[in-house]
C-alpha cells in the first residue's frame, strides 16, 4: 500500500518524568520514566515505520520528549494548552488538513499492522480500549473532524459525536490497539520492558 504522505499521525505524551503517574505505587520514579522512554520510543517505531506514508507528530507539553521524537524522524510539537484535548485542539493547527490518526502512546503491543487496519475504508475509526471505556485511537478525515472527547467515557462520547457527523463510522478492535497500560497488574502483560 503506497499512501506517500497524505495521512497524518499524532502521538500525545504528557511527559517523560509526568507520565504513568498511575504507576507510582509499582514503579519508582526512575522506573516510570524509563517506561515511558520505551513507550514513546515504540510507538515512534511503529508509527514512523508505517510503510513512510505518514507525517508522524509528537504532541507534549515536556520539552525533554523533543530529543527522543527528532531522533525517530518525527515532528515535535510544544503544547501549551492544558489538558489532552486542549493540546490536541491547539496542535491540530500546525498539522496538514488530511486523514489523521491520533494514537495513544501507552500501546506496549502496538503494530505496524494495527496502524494499517485503519486506512482500508474510509470514514472515521475509533478504536476503544479493552473496557471499551476509553479511546485508544481515533481516525478522522481531517484533524478538526470531530471534538476531542479524551478521558473518561471517551469511547461513547467519541462514537456519538461521529455518528452525529453523518460520516461512516466503524470500531476498530485489535489486541495491540486495545491494551493499553494503565495499572501495575497491565506491566506484567507488556512483551519487551522489564523494569
Amino acid at each position: 500500500m503506497n499512501l506517500s504522505k497524505h495521512l497524518n499521525i499524532v502521538i500525545p505524551v504528557k511527559g517523560i518524568q509526568t507520565g504513568k503517574s498511575r504507576l507510582s505505587a509499582a514503579l519508582n520514579l526512575n522506573e516510570r520514566i524509563a517506561l515511558n522512554k520505551h513507550l514513546i520510543e515504540h510507538t515512534l517505531s511503529q508509527a514512523t515505520n508505517f510503510n513512510n506514508a505518514a507525517e508522524v507528530y509528537v504532541v507534549s507539553p515536556d520539552q525533554d520528549v523533543q530529543n527522543l521524537v527528532v531522533s525517530k524522524g518525527a515532528q515535535f510539537i510544544q503544547q501549551r494548552a492544558i489538558g489532552l484535548n486542549a493540546g490536541l485542539a491547539e496542535a491540530i493547527k500546525f498539522i496538514e488538513p488530511r486523514t489523521t490518526l491520533f494514537l495513544a502512546v501507552d500501546l506496549p503491543n502496538l503494530s505496524i499492522t494495527d496502524i494499517e487496519g485503519f486506512f482500508f475504508m474510509p470514514g472515521i475509526k475509533i478504536s476503544p480500549d479493552e473496557e471499551e471505556n476509553g479511546t485508544n485511537a481515533l481516525l478522522v478525515p481531517k484533524p478538526n473532524t470531530l471534538a476531542f472527547r479524551f478521558g473518561p467515557n471517551s469511547f461513547q462520547l467519541h462514537l456519538t459525536e461521529a455518528l452525529k457527523s453523518g460520516i461512516e463510522t466503524a470500531t476498530v478492535k485489535t489486541p495491540g490497539l486495545q491494551f493499553d497500560l494503565d495499572t501495575s497488574t497491565d506491566l506484567a502483560r507488556v512483551k519487551d520492558w522489564k523494569k
